[in-house]
Formats: C-alpha cells, structure tokens, sequence
C-alpha cells in the first residue's frame, strides 16, 4: 500500500477542488445533511443547529489521522464553499473500499458529482491501493445508480435488509468497481 501522506491529500478535477473538511465549513455541512432532498436515501444524524456537525467533522479528521476513511469537501474551483462532500467510509490496502458522495441539489445533473467521484476512484486504486470499491444505494436512487454506472460500477444484486439505522432495517443495492476493471476503463472514462 502506498502511505497516505500525514498531509491531507488535496485532490481537483477540470471544475472542482476537493478539500480537508475543516470547522470553517461547518456552515456548509449543515445545509448539505439538513436539505431532506440529500439525504432522502442515507440517514444522517439529526442535526438541529450548525454546531451539531462539528463532531462529525473531528469525526472526519480523526478517521483520516488513523488511515480508516477519508473524506473530502467538494468545492467549484472559483469558491470557497462547499458543496459536496466524497470519500471512503472505510478502506483497506490491497482488498476494498466503501464509497460516500453527496451534494446539494442545485448542482445536481451537472456532471460534477462524476467529475469528482473518478478522481476518488482513480486515487482510491492508485494511492490507497484499493482492490475493491464498493457503492451502496437505497432502492430508488436511480441518479446515485446512473452516476456510479457511468464511471465503470456493476451492480451487483440486492442485500435484504442489509441496512440498520435507528432501529430501521433497509435493504441495500450493491455496485463495485474491481481494480482490473479500472484499469481497462482507465483508457476511456478516467483519462
């Protein structure tokens, strides 16, 4: 496994920074995670004021400080706002992956979100190693499964109430992308 550098890893494409989620962005998560549009197909903790993510966010910096996940803020190259946010929940070198990306929906439909996702899935293979990347969805979220086809996933069946959250059981569509395919489709969609 190539070692993530101490530095937060500082990633962009053509029309996107992505960036270390810091406080000073907290502002901008509370908006993302509070908009039902977001996260009408993930649950998030309830968050009743701007302060509720801050431990979310040392939740972030702490997982990336032990090498377990890591998570970026998806900003447009000309702001300092974000809009987004992608990552890894959890990863391990040479075996797999679990991919996490939201953003608010007046950027959806823009392709920025499949900007940014192939370059977590080109760093998730070449920096972190990865064999395996991993997408769930919920049943439904057809924009979230048309992204991750259009950037190499295949579906890969449905886990029965796979899910628990709050006492809630959901079930779960599986999507990978393997390390061999990446490099196949490297010549196409990852240029």
């Amino acid at each position: 496994m190539k070692e993530i550098r101490y530095q937060f890893p500082l990633l962009g494409t053509e029309r996107t920074k992505l960036t270390e989620i810091t406080n000073t962005y907290k502002k901008d998560l509370f908006e993302l995670f509070t908009d039902s549009r977001v996260t009408a197909f993930f649950p998030v903790i309830n968050l009743k004021e701007e302060d509720d993510i801050l431990p979310v966010i040392a939740l972030f910096k702490q997982n990336f400080d032990t090498r377990t996940s890591i998570r970026w803020g998806i900003k447009l190259r000309e702001s300092d706002q974000l809009i987004g946010t992608i990552g890894y929940t959890n990863f391990t070198a040479g075996h797999r992956g679990s991919l996490v990306y939201a953003l608010k929906p007046e950027y959806w439909g823009k392709g920025l979100m499949s900007e940014a996702l192939a370059e977590i899935i080109r760093f998730g293979f070449q920096e972190l190693d990865i064999n395996r990347i991993e997408a769930e969805t919920r049943p439904g979220n057809t924009s979230s499964e048309k992204i991750l086809h259009q950037c190499g996933f295949q579906f890969e069946g449905l886990l029965k109430e796979w899910m628990l959250w709050n006492g809630q059981k959901y079930d779960i569509r599986m999507h990978a992308l393997l390390q061999r395919d990446f490099q196949k489709l490297n010549q196409t969609i990852f240029r």
